[in-house]
Formats: structure tokens, C-alpha cells, sequence
């Protein structure tokens, strides 16, 4: 074998050890991510719970305050479970679950609780699901639970709206100072060594012999 075979072959070694590197520290992120996901949401929806059973005391009634939280357990559970996800914006933690509630409220002022309100109720918010280009299913839960419990009054949707922003800055807390670091992840040297290898400059080729 020559001398510059001989290379070449060290050369190919060299950039499969280190994408096997690169690629076992991606792992190794990745799961590290989804442990702390993991944990995050067994701690999250419990103590957020407890908090939300406080605050929607002074906004809803007895039997509303109870019937709220189930749909806001999903959306909790849903947001810090896949940080990045669809769902992990704005639109789908406040403003989706804010005016499905507003809808299924007028909708049940205005057609009362029959199935021509029901289909309305469900076309409408999934109408603003599609416009606002966001994905919280516990939104359409909160929209129709309006028309269940005859709510004509103001302060369902108040109480929503408190729950969700609630929710989104314990949410966006968590995934700037917990998550975030966790992607940051430095450049590894072994990803930087099989980049030169890869590209081999002028100096380091072999001149082909006559």
C-alpha cells in the first residue's frame, strides 16, 4: 500500500471517529432535554394547579373554578413537555384559550346550549385556531365548557384570561433560564476536526509522483 493510500485511509478514520463523536453528544443533549422536560412537567402542573385553584376562587364560581382547571392541566402539561413545540407560543397559550372562551360565552347568549350553537361554537374557534396559526386543543374544551355551565357573564373569560398569562410567564420563564442553556450547547473540537479533515488544505495533500 502506498503512501498516499495509507492517508487517505487515516484521513476517512479520523472524520468517522469524529462525526461518531459529534453524533454521540448530539444524544446526549437530546436526552438531557427530555429528562429535564420530563421532570419539569411532573412539577409544573401540580404547582401551577394549586396556584390557579387560588386565583380562580375570586373570579369564578364554585363549580366553574373546578371545571377550568382539567383543560388548563392539558395545556400545562402539553407547553412544558415539548417546549418547542407548536403550542409553545403566545397565541396558543393566551390568545386561543382567551377567545374560545369569549366565543363559546356569546355563542350560548345568542343560541343558547342546541346543537346549531354546539357546531358554531366548534367551527368558529377552529376557525381561529387555523387563522391565528395556533394549536391548543384544550382551547375548543374551554370554549364549549362556556356553553355547559350557561356562563353569560364576564368574568369566565376574565378568569381565562388570568389563568393563561398565568400559565405563559411561569412557561417562558422556565424555558429562558432552564431550557435555553441547555441548547447552547459549544462548538465541540471534534466537530471543528472532522470539518479540516474534510477539507484538507494544499499544503497537507500528498504531490502524486510520476
Amino acid at each position: 500500500m502506498t503512501a498516499k493510500a495509507k492517508r487517505k485511509r487515516a484521513l476517512k478514520a479520523t472524520a468517522r471517529d469524529g462525526a461518531s463523536r459529534d453524533r454521540r453528544i448530539v444524544a446526549c443533549s437530546d436526552a438531557r432535554l427530555e429528562r429535564w422536560c420530563q421532570i419539569s412537567s411532573f412539577v409544573a402542573v401540580p404547582a401551577l394547579l394549586a396556584v390557579l385553584t387560588a386565583t380562580q376562587s375570586r373570579l369564578q364560581n364554585r363549580i366553574t373554578e373546578f371545571l377550568v382547571l382539567p383543560p388548563f392541566a392539558v395545556v400545562i402539561y402539553l407547553i412544558f413537555r415539548d417546549p418547542l413545540g407548536k403550542s409553545a407560543n403566545l397565541r396558543s397559550i393566551v390568545v386561543l384559550p382567551c377567545m374560545g372562551a369569549a366565543v363559546g360565552e356569546l355563542c350560548f347568549r345568542y343560541l343558547g346550549l342546541t346543537p346549531a350553537g354546539v357546531a358554531l361554537d366548534t367551527l368558529c374557534v377552529l376557525s381561529l385556531q387555523s387563522v391565528l396559526r395556533a394549536r391548543m386543543p384544550p382551547a375548543l374544551a374551554l370554549s364549549v365548557l362556556a356553553m355547559l355551565l350557561h356562563v353569560k357573564s364576564f368574568p369566565y373569560v376574565l378568569g381565562v384570561a388570568e389563568a393563561s398569562t398565568l400559565i405563559a410567564i411561569a412557561f417562558f420563564l422556565w424555558r429562558r433560564f432552564v431550557i435555553s442553556p441547555l441548547l447552547r450547547e459549544p462548538v465541540s473540537p471534534a466537530r471543528s476536526e472532522t470539518v479540516s479533515v474534510r477539507e484538507p488544505s494544499q499544503a497537507n495533500v500528498v504531490p502524486k509522483v510520476p
